[in-house]
């Protein structure tokens, strides 16, 4: 972490340059959203990723993958028009892996080792962003996304922050809907958001000029299916059960699907865990979460 006089001098240095805003969100999944506050895609921090624009036939963003693996491209948004091509390097002529008409950004799998270039064709024009880079670039996907104000005290329980994320393109909702079929299977995980604030003249600097750290409360996508709204909060540390574990009688506490692969759906009582136990799962109730042996009321251990 930087200290205060490092901060205080990178901001006289740069403090005039743009900034960005970005949203990265950590789906218990293993996928990762990430968006950026702006017109177009970004890359951050730069590593070994190549970004330009092409302004006009011919024009290319060039890259070599060093060894087999995971390719990530982004061609974006912006006033173009024909196509862009992406393209492998076979000896003296270029092979065609595939070609864009409009915006475009994804991780190719199992890409061999070689020279690739994203190259405007005879049919371009206008002017776009485009990215080449590995599997582990990090890109900031260009996304109109708002926020309320922090809300705290009377009119919130702990403090909370509305987010929109508009659905352009069907993006986000596709991670939600992932992440909901994920959940059916293992239960209710928070996923893991950061907002943060990132100069324009720093992209080359892993650390950014701010950070704020979040859980999700809550994911939905209202009708009609335009925007997704994010509800965040922290950690509620002072309304964690101490200690951890309540023992109770008739109710479940297991809460992963590595205690019990039913837990997305069982209502966790003992009523319930005898009926998986006769209908899906012979032998469940033998690793029934509660102690149906002990006497009314909880303990705690």
């Amino acid at each position: 972490m930087a200290t205060l006089a490092q901060i205080i001098e990178r901001n006289r240095r740069h403090g005039g340059s743009p900034y960005l805003l970005f949203l990265e969100v950590g789906l218990p999944t293993g996928r990762t959203m990430r968006f950026a506050r702006d017109p177009q895609s970004w890359v951050w921090p730069l590593t070994d990723a190549q970004v330009g624009d092409l302004a006009q036939p011919g024009d290319e963003v060039a890259f070599v993958l060093p060894e087999a693996g995971g390719l990530t491209f982004s061609v974006g948004d912006g006033e173009w028009s024909g196509s862009v091509a992406l393209e492998r390097a076979d000896g003296e002529a270029w092979f065609e892996v595939a070609v864009f008409h409009r915006r475009s950004e994804d991780t190719l799998q199992g890409q061999p080792a070689g020279s690739y270039r994203l190259v405007a064709r005879p049919d371009f024009g206008g002017k776009v962003r485009a990215i080449l880079g590995p599997e582990e670039t990090r890109l900031w996907q260009a996304m109109n996304f708002e926020h309320e104000d922090w809300a705290e005290g009377e009119g919130a329980r702990r403090g909370t922050l509305a987010l929109t994320v508009f659905n352009a393109g069907g993006v986000p909702q596709k991670y939600v809907e992932e992440l909901e079929d994920w959940r059916k299977q293992h239960g209710r995980v928070s996923c893991k958001v950061r907002v943060l604030v990132v100069n324009t003249a720093l992209l080359d600097d892993p650390e950014p000029t701010h950070e704020l750290a979040l859980v999700d409360l809550g994911i939905s996508i209202p009708a009609p299916g335009d925007k997704v709204h994010f509800t965040l909060g922290t950690l509620n540390t002072m309304g964690r059960m101490v200690p951890r574990r309540r023992i109770m009688r008739d109710y479940c506490s297991w809460l992963r699907s590595d205690e019990c692969p039913h837990v997305a759906t069982c209502r966790h009582t003992a009523t319930n865990c005898k009926f998986i136990d006769q209908t899906l799962d012979p032998g469940r109730f033998e690793r029934f979460g509660g102690f149906p042996f002990i006497g009314k009321g909880a303990l705690f251990g």
